[in-house]
């Protein structure tokens, strides 16, 4: 079950513009479906996805639109999802035939790796191991294809599965950490393929006696598993009986993976149903009851022989019973089981033959050649990489000196122009003053009558006095209107006066008010750029250093660290 909600979550997470469809037959398709996209059709399909009956109105509308335009990709995409809709087995495979059909000679990022996914979760799932492998190798092949990095590791996932199954389990190991650390590592984690990664390395971490390593990872993830998915959440909680039982703390054993069984028995993969029996009746066995232990044993036998899940459990099964038998010395029971075991040894052994070859050619030799060819490559490129690498050497160590050189004249640069700021400031500022208050003989020239102008100067006075330019959203028009002119007038006016446009007075004034402040306040200096910007009045910290830059010909957290405690007001 995990196998296939994980590749459908990818598929959705991936195709958010492109997902789901419906049945085989195309049934009518209102004429209002018709006219919309397949982000509209699947849009209307995820709000009423828990109506099946209405959502497969929009998926039949899908499918039908991939079909009138003859699209491969999108019609490949619903019959993929198609599949998950079918009662009857073939019908599902063979939905998942035709997606690989249609795509199967193209270099689509996504197909026809997912009809492949699809198909090896389907028999994993129904316990053909054999078929699963075949599937998976070729859905690692197309990923390599096309470099699709998330399909290559969730196939690696499902193939260290796998190995797992055929008690390869340090193999298993390296490959699941390996996709463990590719989930955590990523910049968004994605909560399903995560814990499930959690979940499969934990139980291989079991299978190989690392209950230490396990029980972390059961208790760090929890918590996590049980508020996203059932499934996992009860697969490791029967995980954490297990450990318990190896450490023999057998109530606890026996509450975690009883607490397990309604759920594991909800899940299609019935062999962690089996397992949670088949502990149950070593738990009985260590309690030295025999008849319970018995009964367990036999749910094991009873589910395997309906599911036909294959698991080394099983075979430990059939030993306890034809021991159990041979003690009570119950002749026709002992030989059913002996009967049963042999058969299982003579199927088991088929298929971990056929999987442990078709591992190593499908999965490990390629791995090994990837890895061989990059050796190779190493090898070949060696002496040029020598040869590239002492000029690289030699560039570095020429721009290093040129940096260094390029920043130790920026820093006198700097130096100097705050060395100039504070001594010019003050007379700058005075003259400006002076200037500001006498205007200029060509007056008549901005065509503003006397009066009006007198006020609007007086006005921009107290404006500046009273710092109301630290107002984070003065504009030209709301100041106008707070004078009681217009705006035409008060830029004309601060253009011809200031000698400035608008912005750069306003900026200026903030400007040259945090100077003051900074020069007179120690603990302001210790605030952030961004907190300073916002007390002068800007909205961000980029704006705050510009302007500043502008101003003075220095940034802010440089005059910020020129500056000393001992520093006077100029």
């Amino acid at each position: 079950m995990i196998n296939n909600k994980l590749v459908c979550f990818f598929m959705i997470l991936l195709f958010s513009n492109i997902n789901l469809i419906s049945q085989e037959k195309i049934h009518t398709v209102h004429d209002s479906l018709k006219k919309l996209t397949y982000q509209g059709l699947y849009d209307k399909y995820i709000l009423s996805s828990k109506d099946t009956v209405k959502s497969l109105i929009y998926l039949n509308a899908f499918l039908e639109k991939g079909i009138k335009e003859n699209n491969k990709i999108r019609k490949a995409q619903a019959y993929s999802f198609l599949h998950f809709y079918q009662k009857d087995n073939n019908e599902k495979l063979k939905m998942l035939d035709i997606s690989i059909q249609l795509t199967a000679d193209g270099n689509h990022d996504f197909f026809p790796i997912v009809p492949y996914s699809f198909k090896g979760g389907y028999y994993y799932e129904h316990g053909d191991y054999k078929k699963s492998l075949d599937n998976y190798i070729k859905a690692l092949e197309a990923a390599y294809k096309v470099n699709n990095t998330e399909y290559i590791y969730i196939t690696k996932h499902n193939i260290g599965k796998l190995k797992s199954k055929i008690g390869r389990y340090k193999e298993a190991l390296a490959i699941l950490k390996q996709c463990y650390t590719y989930e955590k590592n990523k910049e968004s984690i994605d909560v399903l393929p995560y814990l499930s990664s959690i979940v499969l390395l934990s139980e291989t971490y079991t299978k190989i006696k690392e209950t230490d390593s396990s029980a972390i990872l059961i208790e760090k993830y929890l918590s996590l598993a049980k508020n996203n998915d059932s499934e996992i959440y009860n697969r490791l909680l029967l995980n954490k009986g297990i450990n318990l039982f190896h450490e023999r703390k057998i109530e606890q054993a026996y509450q975690n993976i009883y607490k397990s069984i309604d759920q594991l028995g909800k899940i299609q993969d019935k062999s962690f149903l089996i397992t949670a029996y088949f502990y149950l009746g070593k738990i009985q066995l260590f309690n030295k009851n025999q008849e319970k232990a018995k009964i367990n044993f036999k749910k094991v036998d009873s589910i395997y022989s309906i599911a036909k899940y294959p698991s080394e459990i099983i075979r430990k099964a059939y030993e306890h019973l034809i021991k159990f038998n041979k003690s009570k010395s119950d002749i026709a029971n002992q030989l059913i089981y002996i009967d049963k075991l042999l058969k299982f040894d003579s199927i088991n052994k088929i298929n971990n033959h056929y999987l442990e070859e078709k591992i190593q050619e499908g999965y490990d030799t390629p791995e090994l050649l990837n890895e061989k060819e990059k050796i190779i490559d190493l090898l070949e490129s060696k002496n040029e990489n020598f040869v590239v690498l002492n000029i690289t050497l030699f560039g570095t160590i020429l721009l290093t000196i040129f940096l260094f050189i390029l920043n130790y004249r920026k820093r006198k640069i700097y130096q100097r122009k705050f060395e100039d700021f504070l001594q010019v400031r003050s007379s700058d500022a005075t003259t400006e003053k002076t200037k500001n208050a006498t205007g200029y003989k060509e007056d008549y020239y901005i065509k503003i009558p006397q009066e009006i102008m007198e006020k609007i100067l007086k006005n921009l006075d107290e404006f500046e006095e009273n710092n109301c330019f630290l107002e984070t959203h003065i504009t030209s028009t709301l100041l106008a209107k707070r004078f009681e002119t217009n705006s035409k007038y008060l830029s004309k006016i601060i253009h011809y006066y200031r000698h400035k446009n608008f912005n750069t007075y306003i900026n200026d004034l903030r400007i040259d008010y945090i100077v003051s402040k900074l020069r007179e306040d120690t603990k302001l200096r210790s605030f952030t750029i961004e907190a300073i910007a916002k007390s002068c009045g800007f909205n961000t910290t980029s704006a705050f250093s510009k302007s500043f830059y502008k101003k003075t010909g220095i940034y802010p957290s440089y005059f910020i660290k020129k500056l000393t405690p001992d520093e006077k007001v100029v």
